[in-house]
């Protein structure tokens, strides 16, 4: 080759790099021009039973998102799609192109709408975050009062768990699997327990499957209400999906067979709650708005007010309408929690909401005692809950009595808002003198080696001792209520919910403890033998099997497992009175709080001196008090609750 020749071809090869950057400048440009909007956008008002609906443009990859808004009216036929996610922050960090102006984002509903968005035509879906001027205070309220009806009337939900991780696939696709070959009955029900253990290795990845299950979506307020009256809810993670009766065929499962223990708070038992609230839904059962709240303690909003707000659609129309309680963003958090604790207290002339209620943190919301802090997460359950069948997750309360500790009597109560103090006439019957350790256990994932199975004994052993001391369970005679000592302990520690006949108690005490100092033992030193010989595997298999039977049969019968996993006892401490009365009381409970039977109250409360009255401590169960057998009202006083 001459040098004329290597001359043209290097001119030749300087044009083709000159038009390819000359191209790539004018594209560049185009798109600029294209998807850079050039102000904000702005939100026309709505008319009456209006909404909007977000037109999403098809879109690849990391193009950026271009969309439409269209206003259509509720009573139209329009078919389109909702959208349930996590706000998180929502602190925008991204931009994109609506009508030609911009609208800001956060990222994750930035990642959820490039994985829906089709890649060759329009998708119309409903986002709250886009499709409400969230600057607009009443156009807010008006459009949260519409939400139930926007997602009844899609076709579709999507939740969007976020994006996929590096064992999000796995975990879908197992419990894919999980539910397939799971014989629980369809949409989830718990009528059946699934029975016999399969070998350890048909059963899923405990990390991957739980590392899923506690993503942020699962812990939302809203949450309650968008799975509750979807048609077709569809979970989504990054491109992997899961239906949602699939999803809760396989937890239901996992529970079934111990693999998961659920208890308020645990990612299992937040998804069979949103399981059963979306059942009575579809039955038409709306339970109590109270009876909600109690139960979904453990979501959290963003907008603390949105934790009543929030469920106002699934709860008993009527006593919404006597309660007069609407979304209303103009009031504050504090305004709206006093006004449904009054509200409540009036129309239902009983003191059931003090259940939720005790000392606060004055630096979170300033309120009296006797308000309940609804923004605060409690995995507590109430002792007592009249409709708890509606929500008997674990079968923990189908044993629930009727307690009346202060017979019928009616409440009477005496509102000085201006103090913000309620007092009641009361009888106080006993004070703490000792007080016991806070059992706490909140669940675990599925055991992955040796250790793992006792490892939950070692939150419950060390206070089930101190409790068992503390009541002389093991001494011969009888307590002050006349009953045997053990059963007095053990009726307490289950806060009265126990179905088994007072002659199999003693031998169940037996077996629950020596299990209980077995693991606590184990715990000790298993972790370390043979963790990954042969030999060690092999026993790690036979004592899964061991640990499932019993387990299962257990909480298949009488709502409890081994180790004990009563559900009213976690979050709470056995204590000892002046007089001799054994009780079950809040972990705030101290030595020298009174114990008092308020009028129109179905148990006892704790109350605590303060200043010129006292502060509610909490409901609390003491055994021998429970059916108004300490109940006198000749001896009532009024007590000034602050």
């Amino acid at each position: 080759m001459n040098g004329r020749t290597r001359y043209s071809g290097v001119r030749i090869g300087l044009k083709a790099v000159h038009l390819w950057y000359t191209y790539e400048a004018v594209r560049r440009l185009r798109h600029f021009c294209t998807y850079a909007p050039s102000c904000q956008y702005f939100y026309r008002p709505l008319r009456h039973n209006e909404f909007r609906l977000l037109v999403l443009h098809p879109g690849v990859e990391e193009e950026p998102i271009q969309c439409n808004i269209q206003c259509v009216s509720i009573q139209e036929q329009v078919e389109y799609e909702t959208l349930s996610y996590c706000w998180g922050s929502n602190q925008p960090t991204s931009e994109i192109n609506c009508q030609g102006e911009r609208l800001s984002i956060s990222q994750n509903l930035s990642s959820a709408l490039k994985a829906l968005r089709h890649k060759d035509k329009i998708r119309r879906i409903w986002v709250d975050a886009l499709c409400i001027n969230q600057d607009d205070i009443p156009e807010r309220s008006s459009q949260v009062r519409m939400m139930s009806a926007i997602f009844y009337q899609s076709k579709y939900t999507y939740a969007w768990l976020g994006p996929a991780s590096e064992d999000s696939n796995l975990a879908i696709r197992q419990l894919k699997d999980t539910a397939n070959r799971s014989s629980t009955m369809a949409n989830g029900s718990r009528q059946t327990i699934s029975g016999r253990p399969r070998a350890v290795g048909d059963l899923p990845s405990g990390p991957a499957v739980y590392s899923l299950l506690e993503r942020a979506w699962f812990t939302r307020t809203w949450v309650i209400q968008e799975a509750a009256v979807a048609n077709d809810l569809v979970l989504v993670c990054g491109s992997s999906s899961i239906q949602w009766d699939d999803l809760i065929k396989a937890v239901t499962h996992l529970t079934d067979i111990t693999f998961y223990f659920a208890y308020p708070g645990h990612p299992v038992y937040q998804i069979l709650m949103l399981s059963r609230m979306r059942q009575d839904f579809q039955k038409g059962i709306f339970p109590s708005l109270l009876n909600i709240l109690y139960h979904s303690r453990a979501f959290s909003a963003s907008d603390p007010r949105d934790k009543i707000y929030s469920l106002l659609s699934l709860s008993n129309p009527v006593e919404i309408e006597l309660l007069g309680i609407r979304p209303d963003y103009s009031i504050c958090t504090r305004d709206l929690y006093r006004q449904f604790a009054v509200s409540i207290i009036k129309h239902e002339r009983n003191l059931d909401i003090f259940k939720a209620a005790g000392p606060k943190n004055p630096a979170h919301i300033d309120l009296p005692s006797w308000v309940p802090d609804w923004s605060v997460s409690s995995t507590t359950l109430p002792l007592a809950v009249r409709e708890s069948s509606s929500f008997d997750i674990l079968k923990a309360a189908q044993f629930c009595p009727e307690f009346r500790a202060s017979k019928s009597s009616a409440c009477l109560p005496n509102f000085d808002l201006y103090k913000d103090t309620l007092t009641i006439p009361g009888q106080i019957i006993d004070r703490i003198e000792t007080a016991g350790p806070t059992l706490e256990f909140h669940g675990r994932e599925g055991p992955r080696e040796l250790a793992e199975l006792f490892s939950p004994s070692t939150g419950i052993v060390i206070p089930l001792a101190g409790w068992e001391a503390l009541s002389a369970a093991h001494s011969r005679g009888k307590n002050i209520c006349g009953d045997k000592k053990l059963n007095v302990f053990f009726h307490t520690m289950c806060a009265g919910h126990w179905p088994i006949e007072v002659d199999q108690v003693g031998l169940l005490v037996k077996l629950v403890r020596r299990y209980s100092m077995i693991s606590f033992v184990a715990f000790q030193f298993i972790h370390i033998m043979a963790k990954n010989a042969v030999a060690g595997k092999a026993l790690l298999w036979m004592l899964k099997v061991a640990h499932y039977i019993p387990s299962a049969l257990l909480i298949g019968k009488y709502g409890i497992g081994l180790p004990p996993r009563t559900l009213f006892a976690n979050n709470r401490k056995m204590i000892r009175t002046i007089n001799g009365y054994i009780g079950l009381v809040p972990a705030t409970a101290q030595p020298g709080d009174s114990v008092v039977l308020f009028q129109g109250g179905n148990v006892p409360y704790l109350i605590r001196s303060h200043e010129n009255g006292f502060l509610l401590v909490g409901e609390c169960y003491i055994h021998g008090a429970m059916q108004g057998e300490l109940w006198d009202s000749s001896k009532l006083q009024s007590i000034v609750l602050g």
